[in-house]
């Protein structure tokens, strides 16, 4: 699963880069492309790629006002 998670991060990173707002709207859409394919590894992998992606948008939004 390590694996899993280092390419979650790498991928969720380029997905912001080139989708800046949308990445979590593209990510949905290969998440349901795959449920309606059945590919449940592809699958996992894309879920946590959504998490990274929700995660990273957080933390991008949790910026300090002064």
């Amino acid at each position: 699963m390590i694996g899993h998670r280092d390419t979650a991060s790498a991928a969720a990173r380029d997905l912001i880069q080139r989708y800046n707002d949308h990445a979590l709207a593209e990510v949905d859409l290969r998440i349901e492309e795959l449920r309606s394919l059945q590919h449940p590894e592809a699958l996992e992998l894309w879920i946590e790629i959504r998490k990274v992606i929700c995660f990273e948008l957080e933390i991008s939004t949790d910026k300090p006002t002064h």
